[in-house]
């Protein structure tokens, strides 16, 4: 229905909600990375960069200045 596989979406969903989670300062990268599922922070590191553009701490810092 949406158009995309079911993993595409699935890693939409995840990391739409890592963007969310990062706005806490309390949880650290790799505490997200679990929470959204990925057992690796260094793969759900790259994954993010790969789908958002940046890394969850070039995000974090962004969100912060803005």
């Amino acid at each position: 229905k949406t158009g995309e596989n079911f993993i595409d979406y699935l890693v939409k969903i995840r990391m739409d909600k890592a963007k969310e989670l990062l706005h806490d300062l309390s949880y650290k990268v790799y505490d997200i990375a679990g929470m959204v599922g990925y057992e690796s922070p260094a793969y759900f590191s790259r994954t993010f960069k790969e789908m958002v553009g940046l890394t969850p701490k070039e995000y974090r810092d962004n969100m912060a200045r803005a």
